[in-house]
């Protein structure tokens, strides 16, 4: 009996498990940076919907919400 088979068989099992945790690895990464990049936090969101609740129709709703949102998104610039 040749033990060949078997040890194709292993390295195929190797090798898969190898490319499964690097998958993995590459797709959980992805998914925190995702989490982690500098975004719009949803406290501010929620912020804007509250400020601007007055508006009837949702197309000035919405307007209303981003301009809120993109004045509370300004960098603050230290001045002289």
């Amino acid at each position: 009996m040749s033990t060949q088979p078997f040890r194709s068989r292993l390295g195929a099992t190797v090798t898969a498990g190898a490319l499964a945790v690097l998958v993995s690895s590459a797709l959980l990464g992805g998914v925190l940076a995702l989490f982690l990049r500098d975004g719009m936090p949803f406290e501010q969101v929620l912020i804007a919907e509250r400020a601007c609740s007055e508006p009837r129709f949702v197309s000035e709703r919405e307007a209303c919400m981003r301009a809120f949102m993109a004045t509370a998104q300004r960098p603050a610039v230290a001045s002289r």
